[in-house]
């Protein structure tokens, strides 16, 4: 039997472990998504497709090695996602999102920040604020990773929860997305002490259950604790 150091190195960005807020135990994303049935062969488009995935995490190691939540989008949430996809928000390392989606071409996105529209999608970008954003088209997707919970930049020691923000989002969404379509909100909570992020996720997970706009549009969230983050995901009802 050979020692663990002579083992097949690991894939970047094979394993994840968030604890799911509702449920017990870790959630884990397999490090090879469209490999889960040992018996199935892969079609050439799926073969492509975890081509695409595998590169991506390998040029983005360091992202999705030190970032469990970027690894949760990368590994699970965008391949699995279907649809036309809006991407809420963009930075640097947003650049190739759109090459883990089954369709890259169906990835659109959209900043307020004229600066970083080089950072959107290639099929599709949109200087503006997402609460304007219209489309002919329903969407699989809306994700906001990172656009709300930040603090309250006037007074630094309190968090800004963006609760009635947060509720327009929601009705904006609900309004984009197709029956059984995504929603998928990373709440920032990275800045927060040990204490204000345990008061802060409780006011979110609870927000996320109570909220009338969630409740009159949306299935029952599933949430996880990340490092950075706390993830809601939901379905358009």
């Amino acid at each position: 039997m050979g020692s663990r150091g002579q083992g097949r190195p690991r894939e970047a960005g094979t394993i994840c472990r968030m604890q799911r807020l509702h449920k017990f135990g870790p959630f884990v994303v397999p490090g090879a998504h469209l490999l889960l049935d040992g018996a199935h062969t892969l079609s050439v488009h799926e073969a492509e497709h975890q081509s695409r995935i595998d590169s991506f995490c390998e040029r983005n190691r360091d992202l999705v090695t030190n970032h469990e939540e970027r690894l949760f989008l990368a590994r699970h949430y965008f391949p699995e996602t279907t649809g036309i996809v809006l991407n809420v928000g963009v930075e640097a390392f947003n650049s190739d999102d759109h090459m883990l989606l089954p369709d890259p071409e169906n990835m659109r996105s959209i900043d307020v920040d004229p600066g970083k529209a080089e950072f959107g999608s290639p099929f599709g970008h949109t200087v503006g604020d997402f609460l304007d954003w219209r489309s002919d088209e329903m969407l699989g997707a809306v994700v906001l990773f990172g656009c709300i919970g930040h603090r309250n930049a006037r007074d630094p020691s309190e968090p800004h929860m963006e609760m009635e923000e947060a509720d327009r989002i929601v009705r904006h969404a609900a309004g984009l997305l197709r029956p059984g379509g995504s929603l998928l909100l990373g709440v920032e909570l990275h800045w927060a002490t040990q204490a204000t992020r345990k008061r802060d996720e409780r006011s979110w997970v609870k927000w996320s259950r109570k909220s009338a706009e969630m409740r009159s549009s949306f299935s029952e969230p599933d949430c996880w604790r990340g490092p950075l983050n706390l993830i809601i995901e939901t379905k358009r009802l």
